[in-house]
């Protein structure tokens, strides 16, 4: 920013970091029907290359859902893997697209403090009825934008404040 700054040069600083989703058996979760890449509501990755990436991402052996994608089109459908550990492949950085990598927990605890281990997320979510679920994981994390039983809605609302914290952002808490 300050080098670009001398020369009065417009940047785009993108926020990084993995962002948790935490769902429980409580939680009712939507998908885009069985065609998503003819459904209107599902976007599109940014370009061929980021397909390519995201695509090498996936292990073939662990797709639940999904896994099809046309680099063409810069289309990935919406894709879950299952089982994931924390040493998969799709673990090791931000994934920024449609792959949602499923962890399994019984201990929400243990799960919160291996969450708070990692880098701060940019962003983190919880899906549950369960209020008390709810506010152990509020009030256990700290990431920049967040949700309950809903994603990136702080995007849509365009006064509803939105940064990150620690190395995914500009705060340090």
């Amino acid at each position: 920013m300050k080098a670009a700054a001398e020369h009065l040069t417009p940047v785009l600083l993108e926020l990084g970091g993995q962002n948790p989703a935490i769902v429980d058996e409580t939680a009712a979760v939507d998908l885009y029907g069985a065609d998503p890449k003819n459904n209107s509501d599902y976007s599109r990755v940014i370009s061929p290359a980021a397909v390519k990436r995201l695509a090498s991402l996936i292990d073939p052996s662990k797709v639940v859902s999904g896994g099809k994608f046309d680099e063409s089109a810069s289309y990935l459908d919406p894709t879950i893997l299952y089982p994931v550990s924390w040493s998969d492949k799709v673990m090791e950085d931000e994934v920024f697209g449609p792959i949602l990598p499923i962890l399994t927990y019984s201990d929400l605890g243990k799960l919160l403090a291996k969450i708070k281990s990692l880098p701060k997320p940019l962003a983190g979510y919880v899906f549950s009825r369960n209020q008390r679920t709810i506010d152990q994981v509020l009030g256990s994390l700290s990431f920049g934008g967040g949700a309950v039983n809903q994603t990136n809605i702080f995007l849509w609302i365009e006064p509803m404040p939105y940064g990150g914290v620690g190395t995914s952002g500009r705060e340090k808490k």
